[in-house]
């Protein structure tokens, strides 16, 4: 999947105004999804992509239960053909699956938490100020320790995201491309290295460890 659209996408989407993401899921349909990724594309740098790439990519809706609204259901879809569906097998095509929504959630929750900091500064002095005219006594400790907390999170976010895409994405990645410029072995081995390539990022991505000969999964992914 290519990563530059991925990258541009994530980034893009959660801080879109989108009212489609924003409804119930059960009253979303195909076309309102791919409607909004035509528009992340137009928006974003991804439009410079090549047009076989651009075209391969699709919005689509998970399976769905009471109460969830389009953020939650939205995915992304790259279609694979012969002979490239050799390597990247519907099995690969999960694991890239897991790999998108769980860098999609990290970017929701950034978006919300910066919106949410965009308030709190912005509204900061008439609270204080409705504050004390309330004889609510003085808030200014109270408010700061708000914007400490909050900050924290943000930042915990941000280097959480850093890690799965610095630390992990990339450098695995280019190990697959380290193997694949050596031109050694044959197609099994070029898919093997595939799937060493999409373990390695899942199981680094959602902090799965091995423990006692089991995996603990230490986030749980929606669907895994």
């Amino acid at each position: 999947m290519p990563n530059s659209i991925i990258s541009f996408l994530v980034a893009y989407l959660p801080s879109a105004n989108s009212p489609s993401l924003s409804r119930p899921a059960n009253t979303l349909y195909r076309h309102n999804l791919t409607a909004t990724l035509e528009a992340a594309i137009r928006s974003t740098t991804a439009r410079y992509d090549p047009p076989d790439i651009i075209r391969r990519l699709d919005a689509r809706m998970l399976e769905y239960s009471h109460g969830e609204i389009g953020w939650d259901v939205f995915t992304l879809e790259y279609k694979i053909d012969a002979p490239m569906d050799t390597i990247i097998d519907p099995k690969s095509m999960e694991s890239y699956l897991k790999i998108f929504s769980w860098l999609w959630r990290l970017k929701r929750v950034e978006g919300a938490l910066t919106q949410l900091w965009s308030s709190i500064c912005g509204g900061a002095k008439a609270f204080l100020e409705g504050g004390r005219r309330k004889g609510g006594g003085e808030l200014k400790g109270e408010w700061h320790q708000v914007r400490i907390a909050l900050a924290e999170m943000i930042h915990f976010v941000r280097e959480l995201q850093a890690f799965c895409q610095l630390e992990v994405i990339e450098c695995s990645w280019k190990e697959l491309i380290d193997f694949i410029k050596k031109k050694e072995g044959d197609l099994d081995a070029l898919i093997q290295a595939h799937q060493n390539y999409l373990e390695r990022t899942v199981r680094k991505v959602l902090l799965i460890s091995p423990k006692a000969g089991k995996e603990v999964r230490v986030f749980r992914k929606k669907g895994t």
